[in-house]
């Protein structure tokens, strides 16, 4: 059943008023006399202009209407659905009706139809089209019609499914090789941050020519790194033919300030910006300066000054520093500059100490540093970055967003003009800095967009920069996704150039209404009410697209996610805590003994306060004497009105150990010790013990009859490459590392490419079903990854491969499994002498998946390789051998 099965119900009575006036979407008015008249002569013939070749559909015979109470509106321009430009939409022949007061719009009934059977089938009749591939019979949203006649269905990405009766399962793909400017809204859990986790899916899957940045003021999207572990969504997955799938290429930055409260599992690295990116207005927003003001006077003299010099109090001369300048340098300037501090045309005392007090509060936001963050770090091609802002206020959050948002787009403008018309030479070209300025076309993802660019009079240090961004970033390559709770609270310059509009479940009418003004198609009455997109379902959105190829507005299942969502809602009632009172105390000694590990000594009032906590954490009624007693119990000294615990300075650290199965050693120190003296060229040296982890993969290969054989295979997460055991030592593979980021067409174009020739397009074409275009695609991006250059011959291009592959293409292969034969001993190992691995288990399940077909991974064991590691006391230079062969590590 689709979702519109639901509101049979909803269809309007025959009502009758006189002397109300009916407002069209184009803002004519008409006494309900001549609407009559002239539904009765639109009733003879409607024809329905659809796409971008204005191609006429059939004329449709329309069901007789019965009329609908309707509200008189004093100002219909007030309620028009339109763009910016004061454009309107307007439905063929069908009449909008519009309520001015909120308790008026609950009981609105327009455009009622006789006999009909479904709530979808009830309008106008306005019939649902796309641009849909003939071949999958997918509907493409928001290409236009040249683009997919050139490109297909690359980069196209899959959203969900058409959810209306009879259209069940049309599949929707939406554009991501055009710009785009998509809004997306609705009320608190309906799927916002969900469908924005889909769209970022997609994209890192599937358009590896992008960069992709998501500002997230929630700290939700990191865990996109992993599967989705939640089983009902893991069902709905293989209902929807898709699997649980982490991704490689998500990289998370986090604020530099909280580097040291964030578990190091969650981020990859960190984040800054550089003070000299601000502009006065930048600071003034940020710190709630009116920009005119002494105060907002003074800071733009003092940035003035740091760039171009000054002069001390001192009379000594500070150079200019240019673009390349710290809050210090601020600082300095406003204590020290004679003209600032000159006490007949200087600023007054109380204005430079507020100013300083300022910047010094700035300085602990920990997002500010000289070099900061290089652009090209933040957006790359095919890596999704999220920079997790959640530790931030609020306005120090739009102030990062507005700086980034300018950058892109400044940077995006010098690549697009030297692509377009190659300015400049190769050698100017590398004058310029790439690290700011090299960067690919950009969709930046922004939840909760209305804290950034709200509407009316409010303005955040984001709202100039965001607003320049959509308007200005098409030709560029900037794309935007937005997302919000409160569509009504949106600044309306931005809302102004939406290509493509989700709206999820709202629930006030001034959101409603404010979605409806935006909404840039065709809208049938039925979606109009707001009953309807009051009771949406969580996962189904409205969705409204700009190209003229989508006929009309329509409602969509968003499919499941692969990744991991870690935005649900916290169940409060979850945890429940049953523990005898002796085990408690044991567990609250050990709480308290941390505290007093970490502070030292805490006065009886702290631990009373601990205690309280503690109480209520765990539901219950502890007494101070019988905590105080567990604590002394466990080590704690008691002294006056302190509790303290006496540390053993010599007391060894703790390191953690775990049993692990060992290969063989067969080498031990000092034989090893023998061997490195005559390969190594070093005098003094030292020698350490590390321990090299192996990943065993066992997995099945499935035959087309249904039947397997099962094998397994060894893979090195280290080096990311294949281990074999092959004439007396370690062998590893060719090119696994290269292809991880790669997607399974890429991995099997590429382990067909010839080694030792060249080769076209045209040879390409013959050795795969791939066309020419997404064929050369895939060469730029081998070519991006140093695995292959291109030469001119002619009028051709020829390819050759530079970077020799050597992956095992056949899962059967008996090499595969050769290490099998290597005694295993079981020992306790530190973990901090283990190598840490640069694959994870699961990204490596996905990408054995992608290189071999028809096999499932049963299961992966990790087991370790004993080496010695010699590093040399002069150069810092290390070598490794390892204890099985003897061998050098290479």
């Amino acid at each position: 059943m689709g979702l519109f099965d639901l509101f049979d119900d909803m269809d309007g009575t025959n009502n009758k008023e006189e002397g109300k006036t009916v407002v069209y979407s184009n803002g004519d008015k008409k006494e309900e006399s001549e609407v009559s008249q002239t539904e009765s002569k639109q009733n003879e013939t409607n024809q329905i202009n659809v796409g971008e070749t204005g191609s006429t559909l059939a004329p449709i015979s329309k069901p007789k209407r019965t009329r609908a109470k309707k509200v008189k509106v004093e100002d219909p321009k007030e309620e028009e659905i339109g763009t910016e430009n004061n454009e309107t939409v307007v439905l063929p022949e069908e009449p909008i009706v519009l309520a001015d007061e909120p308790s008026e719009i609950e009981t609105e009934e327009s455009d009622v139809i006789e006999n009909n059977s479904t709530f979808l089938n009830a309008p106008g009749n306005i019939p649902l089209s796309f641009l849909e591939n003939p071949l999958t019979g997918h509907a493409m949203v928001g290409r236009k019609k040249s683009v997919f006649e050139k490109y297909g269905e690359e980069a196209a990405l899959f959203l969900g499914k058409v959810y209306e009766t009879g259209e069940e399962a049309k599949e929707v793909y939406f554009d991501s090789l055009d710009p785009q400017v998509m809004f997306v809204c609705g009320s608190r859990g309906s799927g916002k941050s969900y469908v924005l986790g889909v769209i970022a899916e997609e994209l890192a899957l599937k358009n590896q020519n992008v960069g992709m940045v998501v500002i997230d003021p929630v700290g939700v999207f990191w865990s996109m790194k992993y599967p989705n572990r939640q089983d009902s969504e893991v069902k709905q997955l293989r209902e929807w033919g898709l699997e649980p799938k982490g991704l490689d290429n998500v990289f998370v930055f986090i604020p530099e300030g909280a580097k040291s409260k964030t578990p190091k599992e969650t981020y990859d690295a960190i984040f800054t910006i550089q003070p000299s990116f601000l502009t006065a207005e930048d600071w003034a927003l940020t710190f709630g300066l009116d920009r005119f003001s002494p105060l907002g006077l003074l800071l733009e003299k003092s940035l003035t000054k740091i760039k171009d010099g000054y002069r001390t109090m001192d009379s000594l001369i500070v150079k200019g520093k240019g673009s390349n300048f710290d809050i210090d340098d601020i600082i300095n300037c406003l204590r020290d500059d004679a003209e600032i501090n000159s006490k007949d045309k200087g600023y007054k005392r109380d204005s430079l100490r507020a100013l300083v007090s300022r910047f010094e509060a700035a300085k602990s936001w920990g997002v500010f540093a000289k070099n900061g963050t290089p652009l090209m770090e933040i957006s790359v091609p095919g890596q999704l970055t999220i920079i997790d802002v959640s530790f931030l206020d609020e306005t120090v959050s739009a102030l990062l967003v507005g700086v980034l948002a300018r950058r892109i787009l400044a940077a995006r403008k010098i690549a697009t003009r030297n692509q377009a018309v190659k300015k400049f030479s190769e050698e100017e070209n590398n004058k310029v800095d790439n690290l700011e300025m090299d960067v690919p076309p950009t969709w930046l993802f922004i939840d909760e967009a209305h804290t950034l660019i709200p509407s009316g009079t409010l303005e955040t240090p984001a709202s100039k920069a965001l607003i320049e961004y959509v308007k200005q970033g098409r030709r560029p390559g900037c794309s935007l996704i937005f997302a919000t709770q409160q569509p009504s609270a949106i600044d309306t310059r931005v809302l102004s150039q939406v290509g493509t509009l989700i709206s999820y479940k709202l629930v006030f009418d001034d959101d409603i209404k404010a979605v409806y003004r935006r909404i840039p198609t065709i809208v049938p009455a039925e979606f109009r009410k707001p009953s309807f997109i009051k009771r949406l379902e969580v996962g189904v959105p409205l969705v409204a697209d700009r190209v003229e190829t989508t006929s009309r507005a329509f409602v969509l299942k968003v499919r499941p996610r692969m990744s991991q969502h870690e935005g649900r809602e916290t169940q409060t009632a979850e945890v429940k805590y049953h523990y005898k009172e002796s085990e408690l105390l044991d567990i609250m000694g050990e709480i308290g003994l941390s505290k007093l590990d970490r502070y030292g000594s805490l006065d009886l009032h702290s631990v009373k306060t601990l205690l309280k906590i503690l109480n209520m954490k765990y539901k219950a009624e502890i007494s101070f004497d019988k905590f105080l007693a567990k604590l002394v119990d466990k080590g704690a000294q008691l002294e006056d009105e302190y509790i303290y615990i006496e540390k053993d300075e010599e007391q060894e650290e703790y390191r953690e150990k775990v049993k692990y199965p060992v290969m063989e050693e067969k080498y031990n120190k000092e034989q090893i010790d023998g061997i490195a003296k005559r390969s190594l060229s070093w005098n003094n040296y030292v020698v350490s013990t590390v321990y090299r982890p192996i990943l065993k993969v066992d997995y099945k290969v499935y035959s087309d009859d249904g039947g397997f054989v099962t094998n397994l295979c060894y893979v090195d997460p280290v080096k990311i490459e294949f281990v074999h055991d092959m004439d007396n030592a370690f062998v590893y593979s060719k090119g696994l590392n290269e292809i991880k980021a790669f997607d399974a067409d890429d991995l099997r174009l590429l382990l067909k490419l010839p080694q030792n020739k060249g080769f076209d397009v045209e040879y390409l074409g013959e050795v795969s079903n791939f066309g020419e275009i997404k064929l050369k695609n895939m060469m730029d991006r081998f070519i991006g990854a140093g695995l292959v250059r291109k030469e001119k011959r002619g009028r051709r291009n020829v390819y050759f491969v530079i970077k020799s592959m050597d992956v095992p293409q056949n899962p059967k292969t008996k090499l595969l499994s050769s290490l099998s034969d290597i005694n295993l001993m079981e020992h306790e190992v530190e973990q901090e002498h283990i190598l840490d691995p640069r694959i994870s288990m699961e990204s490596l399940r996905s990408l054995i998946g992608t290189i071999w077909k028809n096999i499932k991974i049963e299961n992966i064991d990790t087991l370790l390789r004993k080496e010695y590691m010699f590093k040399d006391e002069v150069s810092s230079q290390v070598a490794l051998f390892d204890s099985y062969y003897g061998h050098k590590v290479e």
